[in-house]
């Protein structure tokens, strides 16, 4: 999602994310930002890095927003 450690998002609270949004969510549990997306009507969270599998909520699935901007500290 082209965040990286260290960095700090910029959330907007909004549980209506669009179609490759990235978003903050916890699923199962677990937080994450991912890619918001549907396949085959169900939806889906996408990581950036494709080695990583797409998540697919068995139980719980909590979007809190959606990320605006990211701010990176240069040193």
């Amino acid at each position: 999602a082209g965040v990286l450690p260290g960095d700090m998002a910029i959330i907007e609270r909004s549980g209506n994310p669009r179609e490759s949004d990235i978003v903050l969510a916890r699923v199962d549990g677990e937080w994450t930002l991912k890619r918001w997306s549907r396949i085959n009507g169900k939806v889906v969270l996408v990581p950036a890095n494709p080695a990583y599998p797409i998540i697919e909520p068995k139980e719980e699935l909590t979007v809190y927003g959606v990320v605006r901007g990211i701010v990176r500290k240069y040193q």
